[in-house]
């Protein structure tokens, strides 16, 4: 009886992460097809034209030391935002948020994935920082990260150093938005 109850218990814990493993392959499906239609749709408004001046995104860019003069202690140093949004009844609804960042012989290129309700669905970082540059992508779902991807190794059972790293990315991605809702309104 024991022998059966076990097999059992174990196959429904198969059934389990069966099922998890394919929720997440489906959410991450559905977001990598969100960021390439936002993809197109920013390219589009980069462009500029009659299709960047009405169709796509409305872009705000904030560039800081936009003429890199050399800071004391650090050397080169430049952060530019660029913050692409459609226009709301109430509100702004941002889209996405790409940040790029210049401190001494380090280069980070940061970008920030929103969904309808404006929480963060993706993440990626590509950091230059030696010989090899680092690049991390992480997948949210209702707040939470569901798949982390640092170079080649893909994660969907999270490590206590992801969710960690996760935390830092949701706290992040609050500083950014804060920075768009604080400088689009100033008259």
């Amino acid at each position: 009886m024991k022998r059966y109850v076990f097999v059992i218990a174990l196959l429904l814990f198969a059934f389990v992460n069966f099922a998890r493993a394919q929720t997440v392959e489906k959410s991450v499906e559905n977001i990598r097809n969100f960021y390439d239609e936002v993809s197109k749709e920013v390219e589009s408004t980069e462009q500029g034209g009659e299709q960047g001046n009405y169709g796509g995104f409305v872009c705000n860019e904030l560039s800081i030391n936009k003429y890199e003069h050399s800071w004391p202690a650090v050397g080169r140093y430049r952060i530019s935002y660029k913050f692409f949004y459609e226009f709301g009844e109430h509100d702004d609804k941002i889209v996405k948020i790409v940040s790029q960042s210049d401190v001494s012989s380090r280069h980070y290129y940061h970008e920030f994935l929103y969904d309808e309700t404006g929480a963060l669905i993706f993440y990626f970082l590509k950091a230059e920082e030696g010989e090899t540059p680092k690049e991390t992508r992480v997948y949210f779902s209702a707040g939470k990260a569901i798949r982390f991807i640092e170079g080649e190794k893909k994660r969907d059972k999270l490590t206590t150093e992801d969710m960690k790293n996760a935390r830092e990315v949701l706290k992040k991605s609050a500083q950014v938005k804060e920075i768009f809702t604080k400088s689009s309104f100033i008259w």
